[in-house]
């Protein structure tokens, strides 16, 4: 535990199966009470308070589920967790839970998954550059639903209303070299599950997706991470690199842009970030403020506190 300005305060918690403890935390959130949610991959919610003491251990009812959705925590103290809502059903969604248990009905997420997955053995990955329809909860308990081939989504709030946004961007085109850099970097990916994985009878999109990340804010507002035109490393060799699904093509720099959009829908413009900051996991955003997994040249990764400014402020 940490304070705003990096200064340690705490530490709590213990591997273990005892009250408090965890095997393998896979998530976490904060309420706005200050407790602390911790998933942890056993099959139960950890909750503590503000200074660290055990509140409530709770259990995950349904079945267990794979897929990219993290725990949402709510301002309130709701944690949205992937699963089904009983053991023996094959529908999936984000099981909400209070400190008492299951808080009420799962909010059912559609399966886009489709076709445009390759796999070899155990390990699945996604087409380079394909446009992925998507959907999760989130901190405001609404459903955002991303469509695939086409800079749009809509957020469908508790109340039944529903915000859809709708925007044109440039479609950036994708690089012959580039799209062989990120094929190497599938089959590199593959091969250490199966030797033997060749490419299949599967094309590459030729520009890449109106946007490649939603980041629905703790405060409302909808971060659109976009995909800008690529140039090569000078002298860079891929293969110093280790395999990484989150950097098929390490020798290759990308422009990252971010739309920002108000909880109504209104566009409120481009952010520019600073290139360290990580989505992967992603980033906590309240307001002006941004908590970020960051990464230097030399490989040091910490967490970094930023503000958000707007252009034109005396000072900078």
């Amino acid at each position: 535990m940490y304070d705003w300005n990096g200064n340690h305060v705490a530490d709590f918690g213990r591997q273990g199966e005892g009250p408090g403890e965890y095997e393998r935390p896979v998530s976490v959130g904060v309420d706005a009470t200050g407790r602390v949610w911790l998933h942890d991959r056993r099959g139960v919610l950890l909750v503590y308070s503000a200074s660290g003491a055990t509140l409530a251990t709770v259990r995950l009812v349904g079945g267990r589920v794979g897929g990219p959705q993290r725990m949402v925590v709510t301002a309130e103290g709701i944690a949205y967790v992937l699963g089904t809502e009983s053991a023996d059903s094959f529908v999936a969604g984000m099981v909400p839970y209070d400190l008492n248990g299951v808080a009420g009905e799962m909010v059912e997420l559609p399966d886009f998954l489709g076709d445009a997955y390759l796999s070899a053995g155990m390990r699945f990955i996604g087409v380079p550059f394909f446009a992925y329809a998507d959907s999760m909860v989130t901190p405001r308990r609404a459903r955002l639903v991303a469509a695939a081939n086409e800079y749009s989504f809509r957020l469908e709030h508790p109340d039944g209303s529903v915000t859809q946004v709708k925007r044109t961007s440039e479609r950036i085109p994708v690089l012959a070299e580039e799209a062989e850099a990120h094929r190497h970097g599938v089959i590199r990916f593959l091969r250490e599950a199966d030797p033997t994985w060749t490419w299949p009878n599967t094309d590459m999109p030729e520009h890449k997706p109106p946007f490649n990340q939603l980041l629905p804010t703790h405060t409302g507002e909808i971060w659109a991470l976009r995909s800008g035109r690529a140039s090569p490393r000078n002298d860079c060799d891929p293969g110093t690199f280790p395999v990484d699904v989150n950097d098929l093509a390490p020798c290759w720099d990308e422009d990252r842009i971010v739309d920002v959009f108000a909880a109504d829908g209104r566009y409120l413009g481009r952010l520019d970030l600073p290139t360290t900051i990580s989505f992967e996991p992603p980033p906590f955003v309240a307001g002006d403020t941004v908590i970020a997994r960051v990464e230097d040249a030399a490989g040091t990764i910490r967490v970094k506190r930023f503000r958000l400014v707007p252009p034109g402020t005396p000072g900078l």
